[in-house]
């Protein structure tokens, strides 16, 4: 791998995004490690790389996710919307932090503040601001259903209701029962 990145090879992209499906972790994170020294942003190659987001290995997704905002192709960022939604904390790390700093990186960082705004806050002033995005927006929203925190929930809940947004009423419905005995009135 690194000899190709060396030699800059031309097909080496193809045979790298080619590795991204291997079900070795290491050998997938040195393709995106040389992915990252081409520089290849083209929307085909980016939309390949895009695919192991959905990987079970969080140091894959972290290294998609840094390579994504390096790479600068913008059209990314309806795609890595909905990982702001994802609010658990393992071992200290807020698992939606990458797909953030991506965003950042993309110069999308008002996306990520008014997005916090409206979950962490409940200001839902901000959603006017997240509208172009609605479709990945209420994909984060309903992730961020799933927070340990009610809060998070709540605002969430009101910021779906204000969107009437109908796309996430499977996931709404499914914490129906836990929302009726944790939540404030306002909320229900």
């Amino acid at each position: 791998i690194e000899g190709l990145v060396r030699l800059e090879a031309k097909d080496a992209v193809k045979h790298l995004v080619k590795l991204l499906e291997s079900d070795n972790a290491l050998l997938r994170l040195k393709a995106l490690w040389a992915l990252g020294k081409l520089k290849d942003a083209s929307d085909e190659i980016v939309s390949r790389i895009c695919e192991s987001l959905s990987a079970p290995d969080r140091r894959i997704r972290q290294k998609v996710f840094e390579l994504l905002g390096d790479l600068g192709n913008r059209s990314v960022i309806p795609v890595l919307i909905p990982f702001l939604g994802d609010l658990r904390v393992d071992n200290g790390f807020r698992m939606s932090e990458p797909a953030a700093k991506a965003l950042e990186k993309l110069g999308a960082g008002e996306i990520v503040k008014a997005f916090y705004r409206v979950v962490n806050e409940g200001d839902l002033s901000y959603l006017e601001q997240l509208r172009p995005y609605r479709k990945p927006v209420i994909e984060a929203l309903a992730r961020a259903l799933d927070s340990y925190l009610s809060d998070h929930i709540e605002n969430t809940a009101r910021a779906l209701k204000a969107w009437n947004a109908v796309e996430a009423l499977p996931k709404l419905k499914s914490k129906l029962r836990w929302a009726w005995l944790n939540l404030s009135d306002n909320a229900r």
